[in-house]
């Protein structure tokens, strides 16, 4: 089976449950933004992991080559070590994690902040 079909499904699922959590009240209730003052961004799990791999590697002052590929220490790169990391680097522009949506197209964590 492609791929495509199963991300675009995935993409389907994540809005449906966005909506759902909407409509719940959930979403845009609690801390101090009006109800529909959030924007929310969705990163796939490779997404994150770009994330991660480069901050680490600034932070171990580590470039990529010619062809834009970096060695990492192994120990730096367990899911482990990373992932917080990758929140504490996706944080600094004010996202914050919501959930992580696990699909068969691959987990998608979902961010939230307060529109801009």
């Amino acid at each position: 089976m492609k791929s495509g079909p199963l991300l675009l499904l995935a993409a389907v699922l994540v809005v449906a449950v966005l909506n759902l959590l909407a409509s719940l009240g959930v979403l845009g209730s609690g801390g101090s933004s009006e109800e529909g003052d959030w924007e929310y961004k969705v990163m796939s799990a490779t997404e994150m992991d770009e994330v991660g791999y480069k901050a680490v590697a600034a932070d171990e002052g580590i470039e990529a080559d010619e062809e834009g590929k970096m060695t990492l220490p192994r120990e730096k790169v367990v899911i482990q070590a990373i992932m917080p990391r990758t929140l504490v680097e996706i944080q600094k522009d004010g996202w914050k994690l919501l959930t992580v949506e696990m699909t068969q197209g691959g987990n998608f964590f979902i961010f939230r902040r307060p529109q801009q």
